[in-house]
């Protein structure tokens, strides 16, 4: 037999609001990393230390693991390449 827990009407009243406050919370979180790890503009000579940038902040604000390996420093792309680049990996580390 399944018995419910009765809650006192002040606490089922307050329990909705706790988790919408917390719901507010972790997406304005979760806006402020997203926005902290955009680039505006990606240079090919930038791309390697802004990599290592967003894997460090993955890192230190995440419970997962995260290893970065470049093969050159030395990478030739256009910038919009290298724009595009940034945005997915920063796209796929936030989701």
């Amino acid at each position: 037999m399944l018995r419910r827990r009765s809650w006192p009407p002040r606490t089922r009243r307050n329990r909705p609001r706790g988790l919408q406050q917390t719901v507010r919370n972790e997406s304005a979180e979760l806006r402020h990393f997203v926005t902290d790890l955009r680039p505006v503009r990606v240079q090919s000579a930038d791309l390697v230390d802004l990599m290592r940038g967003f894997a460090e902040r993955f890192r230190n604000e995440s419970s997962l693991a995260l290893d970065l390996i470049v093969d050159s420093a030395d990478l030739h792309a256009s910038d919009r390449v290298c724009r595009e680049f940034s945005r997915f990996t920063v796209k796929h580390l936030t989701t």
